[in-house]
Parts: structure tokens; sequence; C-alpha cells
């Protein structure tokens, strides 16, 4: 049962494995200040080195810092000295505003390794604006086409998922350019107003209607946009984030933006919905989704929670992670548009063009580690939002997908809400 090696990449990747196995030596970076550091009092990075076996000298411990658009930042290599046990050292970063991606290693006796992200100073990160001249008359001219079209709301009645406290339907109803969507509604069978929660959906997520016999005093409105989720009508190819790239009147995110703002025209109409109380959330393209109706409909929620958000700051974003840039790229490249014509489209979507429109209280969350929406570009739409009252949550051990991997979310989520929406009730 041996493993025949035939190419060079199979050897580098047995030979890597070996090393790590044979090393003498493990690193570990102390997790303090959450990885995120400030420019005033920039702690020092601690790193506690350890023997496996024996006595042990001095060793060398590199430190490797990139930007988190991959390129040489700084690096660091200092003397350790664990004798029998252990000993902790100390690196001076000196960062600049901005998250890096960090490398610690030791090469002596094979490498061991240690990959994370830092950052520092998040809020000072400076990605202007791109909006185009037009770009209030555009959205303001898709809004229009909105209301020609005639939304169409209809419930349907799921009594397996209904008892006596709250029961639940699917709501159908017509959206921008003519296309179905659909949202799950739960809400209180006793009369009076409810404040109400909107969860918008993530990507080619399928979201499902909430506990009925959870939360008695609260109406829960989930929705899907076009071709997602329960708003699937037949098997979708499940290319939105380049699809109708080319003109800002086809990309996928025109409609998709508008499907979110007909979603909350129907709970505009819920005789049980309290209006004065209503806030939405949403993770990852559910986190955009939450940023940008916000932005679109200013007046109308009391406080927001977008998480991971998604489809903001295009110009860096895509120069950060594979994807989506290499699928955006290679539609580019087919359809024959140049990195200024795409981003000009783009810019029209791009989360932080409608950041300065947000007015309501804002919660973000982001993982320090998420390698798919990099909080680099969670920060280029938050850093613009231009109500006094917005706070920010990082994670420094979760990536992308913070509500599995993350037990203090909600605890964080709640007191949000318990001060902003709660508070006088």
């Amino acid at each position: 049962n041996g493993v025949y090696v035939s190419d060079v990449s199979t050897t580098d990747i047995i030979k890597k494995a070996a090393a790590h196995t044979n090393c003498n030596y493990s690193v570990e970076a102390l997790l303090e200040n959450d990885w995120l550091y400030t420019l005033d009092d920039q702690k020092p990075l601690r790193v506690l080195v350890r023997t496996k076996q024996g006595r042990a000298g001095r060793v060398d411990v590199s430190l490797e810092l990139k930007t988190d658009k991959g390129e040489a930042y700084k690096n660091f290599t200092t003397t350790a000295r664990p004798g029998r046990m252990t000993d902790t050292i100390e690196f001076h970063m000196g960062l600049e505003p901005g998250f890096y991606k960090a490398r610690l290693y030791v090469e002596k006796d094979g490498l061991t390794e240690k990959a994370f992200n830092v950052g520092c100073e998040p809020t000072a990160i400076v990605s202007p604006r791109d909006a185009q001249d037009d770009f209030e008359a555009f959205w303001k001219d898709t809004r229009k086409q909105l209301d020609a079209v005639a939304p169409n709301f209809r419930r349907t009645l799921i009594p397996e998922r209904s008892n006596d406290v709250r029961r639940t339907y699917r709501i159908d109803m017509i959206s921008f350019g003519g296309v179905p969507i659909r949202g799950w509604l739960v809400e209180p069978v006793k009369e009076g107003k409810y404040p109400v929660r909107v969860a918008f959906n993530g990507y080619n997520s399928m979201p499902w209607p909430e506990d009925p016999s959870a939360n008695p005093n609260r109406i829960d409105f989930t929705t899907s946009a076009r071709e997602q989720g329960i708003s699937e009508f037949f098997p979708p190819v499940k290319d939105w984030a380049t699809r109708g790239i080319s003109s800002k009147e086809t990309y996928y995110y025109r409609g998709a933006y508008m499907d979110c703002v007909r979603a909350m025209e129907f709970v505009q109409t819920l005789p049980k919905a309290d209006l004065s109380n209503v806030w939405a959330e949403g993770g990852s393209q559910g986190g955009a989704f939450t940023l940008v109706t916000a932005a679109l409909m200013p007046d109308l929620f009391k406080c927001i929670v977008p998480m991971v958000p998604f489809l903001s700051d295009f110009p860096d974003y895509l120069e950060m992670e594979n994807w989506p840039s290499s699928a955006i790229f290679s539609v580019w490249e087919k359809e024959g548009i140049t990195r200024e014509e795409g981003l000009k489209v783009l810019s029209y979507f791009d989360v932080k063009n409608f950041a300065k429109y947000i007015k309501c209280p804002t919660l973000m969350c982001f993982g320090l580690q998420d390698n798919i929406c990099p909080p680099h570009t969670n920060f280029g739409g938050y850093n613009l939002i231009s109500g006094p009252d917005k706070f920010y949550k990082g994670f420094p051990l979760s990536g992308h997908d913070i509500h599995n991997q993350e037990p203090r979310l909600s605890e964080e989520r709640n007191k949000f809400l318990q001060k902003y929406m709660f508070n006088n009730q």
C-alpha cells in the first residue's frame, strides 16, 4: 500500500508534512488584544516557543508579514531559548492601519509554522467612495421601475410549522422585472403590534422559517433574493456574482437589491407589525443586503446587524482573494471589458457607495480570519456609514462562518439589540 509520487507538487506536500512531524519545536502566537492593535499603544505580539523533546538550545523564530493583498510588508527574526521546556518571545510589529497575513515559523530540524491574520486600527482604513455621478439617479430610476411592478403579495399557511403561539406562512410576491420571489413569515396569533426581525439570505443559502414556539412576541420575516434559497423556481445557474456584469442595467444585483426592497414593502403591509421597531440582519451576501436596504430605505429600520458583509470595496476586494475575483476577471476577459470599465459597473453595487445613506444604529460583526469577505472589505463600507451610532465586533479566531465558529456572536448581537431595539420596552 505504498504511495507512488509522480509529480513535484505531491513530493513537496509529503516533504512538508514530514518536516512538520519531525521538527523539534512548536510556535504559538498568544491571543492577546484579539490580535487587533492600535496606533497609540501597540502591544507586541508574544509567541510561545516549545521544545518537543529533551533539552534545546537557541533557535531562531521568524515572523513574516504580508498585506491582505499578499504584498511583502515586514520580516522579523528573533532568538528563543526554550531550554528544557518553553520560552516566550516578543515581536514589535509597528503596524499601520490595515489587516495583515502573518506567518510564524521555525526552520531547524524540519519546519514548523503557523499562519493567521492580525489587524491594526481598522477604522482608519481609507477606501474612498467611487460612486458615479449618476449613482443616485440610477437607483431612483430602478426604484421607479420596481414601483411599476404590482407586488401581488400572497400568503400560504404552513400548518406543520404553525401552532397556537405563532403561525408560519410562505409569502409569494413579484419583484423587479416581473421576477417571483418568496419569504417565510412567522407571526404571533394573538392580536397586537409586534417588533419585526428581517433576515436576508446569504449567497446560495437555504433559509428556513423560524421556530413558531420561540420568540412569541415578535414577527420574523426571512427572505431569499431571486433564484436563491426559497426563491428557486427551477434549478439555477449559480453564477450570481458575475451574471449580467457587463452593464449596470443587467447585473444580477440590480434586481436582487430590489428584491430586498420589495420584501420590506411586504413587511410594511402587515397589520401586526410595529413599524417603529424593525431591525434587519444577515451574513455575507445577507450582510450586504442588510446594509444596502438600510441605505435605500433609511427611515424604516431602528437598527441593523450586518455580519461579514459581501460586495464591498470592489477595487481592493478583487486584489485579495481568488473568489469572486477569478470568476469576474474571466468574464471581463471573455467579453473584452477592461478593469476600469468593469469597476465602473461594480461601483453602482458596491456597499461602500451606499454607506453614507445609512442613518440607523449599526453593529457590524466580522471574522479576523475570514478569507471569503476579508475584514478590509468589511471596513471599506463600515467606515463610510454616516450615522453616529455604529459599532464593530471582531472575532479573532473566526473565519467567514462566524455563526457556527463564534459562540460569543449571539451575546454581542443581543446586547446591541437590547440597547437599540428594546431599551424602552
